[in-house]
Parts: structure tokens; sequence; C-alpha cells
């Protein structure tokens, strides 16, 4: 039987504000993409977890994006780029 570990106060699962990454294509065309699954690594780093997706292609193509919180304010918004895929939608 696995006994229970105490993680103390931390940031671990608590509810996160959805992340937004901003890419562009070769052509310089803009991609947005919806990253629920991000985390604070440090400080003064995040870490994302991206896995084969327009936006991952645009990354290693460029070596250049964004990344902002989503808020309540823009939520629609941040729904419509989570749920279009870039490679479907233009």
């Amino acid at each position: 039987m696995s006994e229970r570990k105490n993680f103390g106060v931390q940031s671990l699962l608590s509810p996160r504000r959805v992340l937004i990454i901003g890419t562009y294509d070769e052509h310089g065309k803009a991609n947005v993409m919806n990253a629920a699954w991000g985390g604070i690594v440090g400080r003064d780093e995040i870490m994302i977890d991206l896995s084969h997706h327009k936006t991952t292609y645009n990354i290693m193509a460029n070596w250049a994006f964004t990344v902002s919180a989503g808020d309540v304010e823009h939520m629609l918004a941040c729904d419509y780029v989570g749920r279009l895929s870039g490679e479907k939608e233009p």
C-alpha cells in the first residue's frame, strides 16, 4: 500500500489560466494556439508541453514565439483558438 505524500503549499495542480502561444509561419502568417498544459518551473521560467501542431512546426522553423496568459475578458477568443486547428483553418 502506498503512503500519501504531503507536498506542502505549492502551485502543482491548482487551476491555471490557459496559455496562448503565438507564432508565424515561413510566409509570415500568424498562428495562435491555446495551450492548457503549461507550468511554472521557477520564478522566471515556464514550461509548455507541445506535441505536433502547426504552432510547434512554426516554432521549430523560426525559433520565435510569444506566450500570453488568457483572462476573463478574452475567454471567448481563447476558447476559439483552442477549438480550431491551424492545419485546417486558414
